[in-house]
């Protein structure tokens, strides 16, 4: 599923950047490539730009093909998102807002819940090993507002979600009880299992569910740690295993642990790409995440 943004007006006015302008098609030029980034810094062209009336500065703010672009991480850490950009900077994977956003350097797409939108720039990694991409695609995925204050060359970025402080979240119970090690070992299997960013984080969370769901079977062994090292059924041998999971693994063991389950209860998964078993291919589906089925018994098929 794809959704489109458009960055750019129908109007000529809003075209490609030229020498000689009025101030009103300058106005109308910045603000089609300028809905893109929030906080006020003096930018490409003299640009300002201010977050909910307060100036904010973006360093790395710059124009690509006419597009404002900036270093992705800052810029949705001005809006309390949790990002986590991979050594090197040509992965990251930002949480908040019940939305959880991907981007990937060479990538002209960002991933969000709903599907991809396709992105105007494609992102690249700059010299300082900031991952780069086009604002706007970022601010309207986490639902701001954008707008051009001609009088001052800003790019205002309204945030609703900001003024108000969030709600009390009621006490949070696990779907059984755990420990730090029993997380840690969880989000070691996830990541070993669905490696970011070759999976997406639903993936992850529903690689986490499958344990979590054998677990309380009654089918399986009952704790995480006698489900995960059960001979044969997990990949307790692949390096990746042995590794510290990636901060991206261990949110989507806390999911997991807390009660999110995309497979709608499967006990099971399989990449059908490298299964090697026949039986398994057998059992029925009940969701596919990325490049992983999830499917359960066939007496505890609905």
């Amino acid at each position: 599923m794809h959704a489109k943004f458009e960055f750019r007006l129908a109007s000529p006015a809003i075209g490609r950047l030229r020498s000689r302008r009025s101030a009103a098609a300058l106005a109308l030029a910045v603000l089609a490539w300028a809905a893109v980034a929030p906080a006020p810094a003096h930018a490409a062209g003299g640009l300002h730009l201010a977050l909910n009336g307060k100036s904010v500065e973006l360093k790395g703010l710059t124009l690509k093909d006419d597009v404002a672009v900036g270093p992705a991480k800052e810029f949705l850490e001005l809006f309390g998102e949790e990002v986590f950009v991979t050594p090197g900077g040509r992965a990251l994977r930002a949480f908040g807002r019940d939305q959880v956003l991907t981007l990937l350097d060479g990538e002209p797409t960002l991933t969000v819940a709903e599907g991809q939108v396709d992105l105007p720039v494609t992102p690249w990694v700059d010299e300082d090993g900031r991952l780069m991409a086009p604002l706007r695609p970022l601010a309207e995925a986490l639902g701001v507002k954008v707008g051009w204050d001609a009088g001052t060359s800003t790019i205002t970025l309204e945030d609703p979600k900001a003024p108000a402080p969030p709600p009390a979240e009621p006490e949070r119970k696990p779907r059984l009880p755990y420990t730090e090690d029993d997380l840690t070992l969880l989000a070691r299997i996830i990541y070993a299992e669905a490696p970011d960013p070759a999976e997406p984080f639903e993936g992850q969370v529903a690689v986490g569910a499958v344990v979590i769901n054998r677990a309380l079977s009654g089918r399986f062994p009952k704790t995480i740690h006698d489900v995960i090292y059960a001979p044969g059924q997990f990949a307790v041998r692949s390096p990746l295993f042995k590794k510290d999971p990636s901060p991206s693994a261990r949110k989507a063991a806390e999911a997991a642990l807390y009660g999110a389950d995309p497979t709608h209860g499967a006990l099971f998964f399989y990449d059908p790409r490298t299964a090697t078993d026949p039986w398994i291919r057998t059992l029925p589906v009940l969701a596919t995440i990325g490049h992983q089925r999830f499917a359960t018994l066939p007496e505890l098929a609905p």
